[in-house]
């Protein structure tokens, strides 16, 4: 089994014990985040990039739920976050969509913050409890959830599958980012 099919393999399975709530698995060098790069790359100019950040302000102002877990959510802790898809065969890394999440969403969602944040000696146990729950809830593993140990283990196997997806999709060649549409995405960090 090739180095993608293992990849492709361990990214069904991530996806099938998270089908709401499921650790972003991210490429080294197609980090969204690091300049803006999926919002940036869609935009064409500085009129475009205004454009966005006035779209962005009013949408934020009218949710008031998370778009993962449903809870009410007041303006001001929800997370703006861009949703990708890893496609190994085609090594293809594609904008799905975005939306506006709680707080703790978004931890859960960047695996390597989680992982630092909750792997220091004296990390804050109620808190990656209640994170535990929260995320066993949102991806119907109530089974999983119902005692506070159970939950944090399953957390801690999911969050250990999406980092090891990370770790062998960065090992792979480069990734192709592409627009939800399809269409190929800038290159947000040329080379000179």
């Amino acid at each position: 089994m090739s180095e993608k099919e293992q990849l492709s393999a361990m990214l069904l399975e991530l996806h099938a014990r998270c089908p709401t709530l499921c650790p972003a698995v991210v490429p080294a060098g197609c980090d969204d985040r690091e300049s803006g790069t999926a919002m940036l790359a869609l935009s064409r100019d500085a009129q475009e990039r205004q454009a966005l950040v006035s779209l962005l302000s009013s949408a934020r102002r009218a949710a008031t739920h998370c778009a993962l877990t449903d809870r009410e959510t007041p303006e001001q802790d929800l997370r703006f976050v861009a949703f990708w898809q890893l496609d190994a065969a085609r090594a293809t890394y594609r904008l799905t969509r975005c939306a506006f999440v709680c707080t703790e969403a978004a931890t859960l969602l960047d695996v390597p913050g989680f992982l630092q944040r909750f792997t220091k000696p004296g990390s804050d146990t109620a808190q990656l409890t209640a994170l535990a729950h929260l995320f066993c809830r949102a991806n119907g593993q109530q089974e999983h959830g119902a005692k506070a140990l159970q939950a944090r283990v399953w957390l801690q196997e999911c969050a250990s599958l999406a980092y090891a997806c990370q770790v062998v999709a960065s090992s792979c060649a480069s990734w192709t980012m592409l627009a939800p549409d399809g269409s190929r995405l800038a290159d947000p960090n040329p080379n000179p």
